[in-house]
């Protein structure tokens, strides 16, 4: 029974992997112009005025403070409290990582191109990348719990995905399905990461 799940494990991976390699497909074309994002983000926990059970809020603060020095790295600046707008800079591979880094650190998204993407596929043309998606997700969350690999990677994907629509919107996190996937890694990080 570990073979048969080991196995389909390494199967979702390279099905993922390929979804991921379809993606770039569409998007180094559409973002080559672009160097630089705009990025607004809100703290779910704080638009809906709820504190975090304690071990998931040092997660969660563990990933924020991730976050905010990989965007440092990219040389933007978090604003103060409150104020989330920034201008990232960055290709649309920074602005994925960012994008995944976000999700996880439980943050809603604005993040558009500074400049306008050449030509936006029509989406008949990614119906095929989409349906396949949609069934990647499904796999995963059929496993339970998500292998953390499995859940990163998907996560990776899915950012991806989400810039396949020139801009990226609050609600992609809920259209994608993210909530169940972004849960699981934060529990599973949550056992491993500890208050200092």
């Amino acid at each position: 029974m570990k073979n048969t799940k080991e196995l389909s494990i390494k199967q979702l991976t390279a099905k993922i992997a390929k979804l991921l390699r379809a993606t770039h497909y569409y998007l180094a074309p559409l973002y080559a112009r672009n160097n630089a994002w705009a990025l607004t983000a809100w703290e779910m926990d704080k638009l809906a005025g709820e504190e975090l059970d304690k071990d998931y809020k040092t997660t969660i603060d563990y990933l924020r403070k991730n976050l905010y020095a990989y965007i440092a790295s990219l040389g933007a600046e978090w604003p103060a409290e409150e104020e989330n707008n920034i201008l990232l800079p960055g290709t649309y591979v920074e602005a994925a990582k960012a994008l995944k880094a976000l999700w996880l650190s439980l943050h809603l998204v604005y993040l558009a191109p500074t400049e306008q993407p050449a030509v936006i596929p029509p989406p008949q043309e990614l119906y095929q990348l989409y349906r396949r998606y949609l069934v990647l997700r499904r796999m995963t969350i059929a496993l339970k719990p998500i292998p953390f690999k499995v859940a990163d990677q998907f996560l990776e994907a899915a950012a991806y995905v989400a810039l396949l629509a020139g801009r990226v919107e609050p609600t992609h996190f809920e259209i994608l399905g993210l909530a169940e996937i972004v849960a699981d890694i934060v529990w599973l990080l949550s056992k491993t990461i500890k208050p200092p």
